[in-house]
């Protein structure tokens, strides 16, 4: 079961309900087949800083390869487990911010990271299979329903903005998978949101955000399904509740003022 954004006021339940809810196993759909040790929600891979804040939550289980600190504050909360790759990375956990599954270590991150690039890298040098739309997607207010028109879809853009309750549908069946690669920006805000339909799953759709680059990608109560992988840049969630459903692969992560990741399991 999915939880989508109108749901956000059950997670806390969930979270309370449950201390590991994340599946063992490696990354599913288009992740698989790279090397993946474990199944993540979030996994920090480009030794940047990690911190989650202010009622923000990760309903899974988040991987931390090379941080240079991880700070979970002011009643933030993870639901699986925080592994971290060596007790030398610092960690802070403070003002009534909870880890359900507790925190460990494993030798098994370095070879998360490296498939984190293996992955970004070749979808990086897939060609588009559509380009109808240009080098830019601006929805601005309107709404837009993308189709699959093969098993895999690519799409390269520079930018990819969507504002003022604009609304991506991505639109395909179980075995349809979608790839956006993007120099510049992803960026959804103002009430945005980025929806699947048609039996599409979040694990079959990769937002890759190539090189370094702007990482705030939802703002404003916005909403995204689908894993977004961002080797080289810090992933952030600023004001308002936003919900990214599916897993982010970054070289850092801030979510702030009630943000969520939730992992595509649920």
């Amino acid at each position: 079961m999915k939880i989508k954004g109108s749901e956000i006021l059950i997670l806390s339940v969930v979270m309370l309900l449950s201390a590991t809810i994340a599946k063992a196993g490696t990354q599913e759909g288009l992740l698989s087949g790279f090397g993946f040790a474990n199944d993540w929600t979030v996994l920090e891979v480009g030794g940047g800083n990690v911190q989650v804040n202010n009622n923000s939550s990760i309903f899974g289980n988040m991987g931390i390869a090379s941080a240079q600190q991880v700070q979970i504050n002011n009643g933030a909360g993870i639901s699986g487990k925080l592994v971290l790759s060596s007790p030398a990375i610092p960690l802070q956990v403070n003002n009534g911010a909870t880890i359900g599954g507790g925190v460990s270590y494993s030798n098994t991150l370095s070879t998360d990271s490296a498939a984190a690039t293996n992955a970004s890298m070749a979808f990086a040098a897939m060609a588009p299979t559509n380009t109808s739309y240009g080098s830019q997607l601006n929805l601005n207010g309107v709404s837009l329903t993308i189709g699959a028109t093969a098993s895999t879809n690519v799409f390269s853009f520079q930018n990819l903005t969507i504002n003022n309750g604009g609304v991506l549908t991505l639109s395909g069946n179980s075995t349809s998978k979608f790839i956006f690669d993007i120099t510049g920006s992803l960026s959804v805000n103002n009430n945005s949101a980025i929806k699947l339909t048609g039996g599409l799953t979040s694990s079959d759709v990769v937002f890759n955000l190539i090189g370094n680059g702007d990482g705030n990608v939802l703002n404003n109560s916005s909403s995204l399904n689908g894993t977004v992988i961002a080797t080289q840049r810090e992933i952030s969630m600023n004001n308002g509740s936003n919900t990214i459903t599916g897993a982010v692969i970054s070289k850092g992560i801030q979510l702030n003022n009630g943000s969520h990741i939730v992992s595509a399991e649920f």
